[in-house]
């Protein structure tokens, strides 16, 4: 797993723009189809960085169970102690919103700054005062633009590159019967829309609401391992907990409906996810150092047990 680690930790870390998640999809689509699965990739039409890349793993159609995680990676977020909490998308996207907000608001205000100092000081620019004055105007504009759109984060080992190690180990290792039962999904943009997730019921249009879909998102380290579902797969959980031989502080949680607002788990129906964290002073679960060049260490051990985890679940 080391090696898969380079691999999709170093070599693919950045998957935020359209030509990088492309790239990404096109080398471990061969590790996928070397395995003996068939491939198949669905995007929408959407523009340029906009459109979202799904990549399906074995049948899709057939498969009563999908493991899934997203492949694409978060913006970087300029922001100190930056939490992400992936069993409460609203937690999650009102920190993003809080940590976004601020640099457009200096971005803005600096713009708005440097206009009046220009228009303040006549004497500024001479003969080219009116080329230079709408030159700054553009440029303040252009700035507080770049800003809000954000920038691509270097590092991203735990989030989610931990989790497409799992799932890439969990296909590689899975026997011939399962893989009839069984199939994999790479989704595309489940850091900012997770529009990926959403043109799913195109493929599924009719059985999508029958099929157990087990979500991965940032499994690579902390004291605890959470197994959340939905209503209907709290026995699907269970089994999966006395399978797991890891080393963390390991629990089932049943999630509320609110709870996966704004996460790809809100258009499935019958839904696991498998995260590692911590707890706050809240209870709330979260994952830290995220979204940053922090996010650059994860403890091998405990991706293998959730792999193995899965495995030996689907295996018997």
């Amino acid at each position: 797993m080391e090696d898969l680690l380079v691999k999709y930790g170093i070599v693919f870390a950045k998957r935020f723009t359209l030509k990088q998640r492309q790239r990404f999809l096109l080398s471990i689509n061969e590790d996928f189809t070397k395995a003996g699965y068939k491939t198949k990739f669905a995007n929408n039409d959407r523009k340029r960085n906009a459109r979202a890349v799904n990549l399906f793993i074995g049948d899709i159609g057939e498969a009563d169970t999908i493991i899934c995680t997203h492949h694409d990676t978060p913006l970087k977020v300029f922001w100190p102690n930056y939490k992400y909490f992936p069993l409460n998308g609203q937690l999650s996207n009102k920190a993003l919103k809080m940590t976004t907000l601020i640099p457009d608001l200096l971005a803005t205000i600096l713009g708005v700054v440097a206009i009046l100092i220009y228009l303040n000081n006549p004497n500024l620019g001479g003969d080219f005062r009116t080329v230079w004055l709408l030159a700054t105007v553009f440029l303040s504009f252009l700035f507080a633009s770049l800003i809000s759109r954000g920038t691509s984060n270097k590092y991203n080992i735990n989030r989610n590159t931990a989790a497409i190690l799992a799932l890439l180990d969990t296909a590689l290792k899975l026997n011939k019967k399962s893989r009839k039962k069984i199939a994999f999904i790479l989704f595309d943009k489940c850091c900012s829309d997770n529009s990926g997730a959403q043109m799913l019921r195109q493929a599924l249009p009719t059985t999508m609401d029958k099929k157990t879909f087990i979500y991965l998102d940032c499994i690579g380290k902390g004291d605890n391992l959470v197994i959340a579902h939905k209503e209907r797969q709290i026995k699907e959980s269970q089994r999966l907990l006395k399978e797991y031989k890891g080393s963390q502080n390991a629990k089932t949680y049943l999630l509320d409906d609110g709870d996966t607002i704004y996460t790809p788990t809100y258009f499935f129906k019958q839904a696991i996810i498998i995260t590692s964290g911590n707890y706050d002073k809240n209870g709330n679960f979260y994952v830290d150092k995220v979204n940053s060049s922090a996010d650059k260490f994860v403890d091998i051990p405990t991706i293998e047990a959730i792999s193995s985890m899965l495995i030996t679940h689907f295996n018997k």
